[in-house]
């Protein structure tokens, strides 16, 4: 890939499927879409600041033309997932009302989880498909 960004990020996509696949270590991607400008920004801004140690983030524009973030979460359980995802709605609720979400700023969620039976092609029909995104931004 031609951003570097973009390739240490495929890498590690790539390391999480394969350890999912050969030692059972969960991950999960998020795509992040903004939909909508201006609640677009002050969600991706969220989004970035809600960064934990291991987690990824790459900021891409999708083939309909919206900002999207890919938040990868190595080592994340369905567990882990659902603690993230209540992190967010807390995050929400003290920048912007009690009754934000994500879906309010303009923001569509697509989430993959990567367990031990997930092949590559699953995952690219994700990425590509449900996100909008293609081979040259990121690699499976």
């Amino acid at each position: 890939l031609a951003d570097d960004d973009a390739q240490q990020f495929s890498q590690h996509l790539k390391r999480s499927l394969r350890d999912a696949q050969q030692h059972a270590l969960p991950a999960c991607l998020f795509c992040f879409e903004m939909t909508e400008a201006d609640g677009g920004e002050r969600a991706l801004a969220l989004l970035e600041g809600s960064r934990r140690g291991l987690d990824l983030q790459l900021r891409l524009t999708n083939g309909a033309g919206h900002p999207c973030l890919l938040v990868l979460l190595p080592l994340t359980s369905s567990d882990g997932l659902e603690g993230y995802r209540r992190r967010l709605r807390q995050l929400l609720a003290e920048r912007h009302g009690q009754d934000s979400t994500l879906e309010s700023l303009g923001v569509r969620s697509h989430e993959h989880e990567l367990l031990p039976k997930t092949r590559a092609q699953e995952l690219r029909v994700f990425l590509f498909n449900e996100c909008g995104l293609h081979e040259q931004q990121v690699a499976v």
